[in-house]
Order: structure tokens, then C-alpha cells, then sequence
């Protein structure tokens, strides 16, 4: 079964080297734009570049200097060790 694609439809794929995006075309009715991602020669690539495709399709859901929303960020560590330490350290206070 082929689905029906809406202009105001966003489609993400993941490829070997980045991110592609198909996103219905603001300037001509019916066509979509494409949009490439590509992941940087980092440790991170692969994150920031989802970040950034986030950012800039997403906007209006992403935290600002002045509205609330998500907050996108890559952290070094996994979420246990960070509260392990946040535990520790209240303990020590």
C-alpha cells in the first residue's frame, strides 16, 4: 500500500551518510523540496546533524530565548551516570 503524501507533509530518511529530508515545497504546489544532512567526521555527526534537521523543520517546537519547547542538545554521557553523579553530589552537601 503506497501512502498519500500531503504537501504539508515531512518525511525524514536516514541514510549511510546523514539524514534526507522531503518536505512539501513553500514555492510550487505539489512538488517537494529535498533537503540533505550530512553527518560531520565527529564523534557526534551523526546527532548534531538530526539536531539540526530538527531545528530548522521543527522550529516553532524547539526552546527559544524567550517561549518554552524542546531543548536539543548532545551530552557526552548517558543519563544514569549523570544522575549518579547529581546523587553523589547532593549527598556530599
Amino acid at each position: 500500500m503506497k501512502p498519500n503524501i500531503e504537501d504539508t507533509d515531512i518525511i525524514i530518511r536516514r541514510v549511510s551518510n546523514g539524514w534526507i529530508v522531503f518536505a512539501g515545497s513553500e514555492y510550487e504546489e505539489g512538488c517537494f523540496a529535498t533537503t540533505v544532512y550530512e553527518d560531520d567526521e565527529t564523534e557526534w555527526g551523526e546527532q548534531e546533524a538530526l539536531m539540526h534537521l530538527f531545528r530548522e523543520h521543527f522550529d516553532a517546537y524547539t526552546q527559544s530565548k524567550k517561549q518554552g519547547g524542546i531543548k536539543l542538545e548532545v551530552r557526552e554521557k548517558g543519563y544514569a551516570y549523570e544522575e549518579d553523579n547529581e546523587q553523589s553530589f547532593t549527598s556530599e552537601e
